[in-house]
């Protein structure tokens, strides 16, 4: 009986753990939109990833300029992403991910 105890304690240890790990790590604003203004949203109500940036980069106060700068990519590429005309490739994505 002592075992089961032990084992419970030690998983509900690691959620915790896990828990605190989550809460303190950066939040990637592309693929979680939970953490943008408004909370979580339904699946109707989801935003396209041209929207998203958008949104992101509204609330860290980046002009298209400034994004351009830190991730390399034209300011008419980021137009375009933004009014969801074309999706960047996966590269891209990646450094707009990290420069939001």
């Amino acid at each position: 009986m002592k075992r089961v105890k032990e084992g419970k304690s030690v998983r509900t240890a690691a959620k915790e753990k896990e828990v605190r790990r989550q809460h303190e790590e950066p939040h990637d604003f592309l693929t979680d939109s939970s953490r943008l203004e408004g909370g979580g949203v339904s699946a109707q109500q989801k935003d396209n990833l041209g929207d998203r940036i958008r949104k992101a980069r509204g609330m860290r106060g980046l002009t298209l300029s400034d994004l351009s700068s830190r991730t390399g990519i034209s300011v008419e590429i980021l137009e375009r992403v933004e009014s969801n005309e074309m999706i960047p490739p996966l590269g891209e994505l990646v450094k707009l991910g990290k420069a939001v």
